[in-house]
């Protein structure tokens, strides 16, 4: 093989390697679904519908396989809209939507309303996006840290604009072995401070060091849409974070995957 193919493989694979050291699972929608398990969640365009606007809905997405989460950056994006049904005494609308590790089934999908999907899984923790005051919550906005299948959050961060007002908003989760950091914003830019951070030993607490991980949504008496956007996760703690997953990601998997074919076809032959 010439120097020139090495050259541009070299470029290539160099280009690849932080996507194929970082993230695991680049999901930039979920026009492909390959890996993933829905449980009452349902398609919608490209992304996934957890709960719609009805009463007495819930879904949840898993990972087919468990990843390791000793350590571990993940970065998602979800959109709640259409609030509705009765209010909790400040907006109607619920009951929102939770990013869970679980090492019990892909196939898991907690209780309906309060629940929100999420109540009753076992070896689980799950980051919960609240937005219905229960009388077991500080308000109906906020973020919780809830485990063992538990609604009762360990900590929890009261966050001032609504997660169910129809906007995008992105999510950092991040673990560096010791300390769970969350972080949501609706522009898109991780924030320097996390509104959550609290000081876990995830291995311990789920039951061990691999997990499915995915979301689930509920709504009851109240309801609203509940959609995940995309998502990334890594096996690895990043410093700065996650990077929302880009269409671009997929077009240099290509091109690196298609340099490096044709370059065993030049020297097979």
């Amino acid at each position: 093989m010439s120097a020139r193919p090495l050259v541009i493989l070299a470029a290539c694979v160099g280009l690849l390697s932080p996507l194929a050291a970082q993230t695991v699972l680049p999901y930039q929608d979920f026009s492909v679904r390959t890996g993933l398990q829905l449980n009452d969640a349902v398609v919608s365009g490209s992304s996934i519908l957890l709960a719609s606007s009805h009463n007495d809905r819930r879904g949840s997405i898993f990972t087919s396989s468990q990843y390791g989460v000793a350590q571990f950056s993940a970065v998602f994006q979800f959109r709640i809209a259409s609030p509705g049904g009765i209010s909790d005494g400040t907006s109607a609308g619920a009951d929102g939507l939770t990013f869970t590790l679980q090492r019990v089934a892909s196939t898991q999908l907690g209780q309906l309303g309060a629940g929100i999907g999420y109540g009753g899984i076992n070896n689980s923790i799950a980051v919960e996006f609240d937005t219905f005051a229960n009388n077991y919550d500080p308000n109906s906005n906020h973020i919780g840290l809830n485990t063992g299948g538990s609604m009762s959050s360990v900590v929890t961060a009261d966050i001032a604009q609504a997660f169910d007002n129809g906007t995008i908003w992105t999510v950092w989760v991040d673990y560096n072995g010791s300390t769970l950091e969350v972080r949501a914003s609706q522009d898109g830019q991780r924030p320097a401070t996390a509104q959550l951070a609290k000081s876990i030993d995830i291995a311990a607490t789920i039951g061990g060091s691999a997990a499915y991980v995915g979301f689930t949504a509920a709504t009851g008496q109240a309801y609203g849409n509940h959609e995940v956007l995309g998502f990334g996760f890594s096996e690895t703690f990043l410093t700065n974070g996650l990077a929302v997953p880009e269409p671009s990601t997929y077009a240099l998997m290509g091109l690196g995957l298609a340099v490096v074919g044709w370059s065993v076809w030049r020297r097979r032959r």
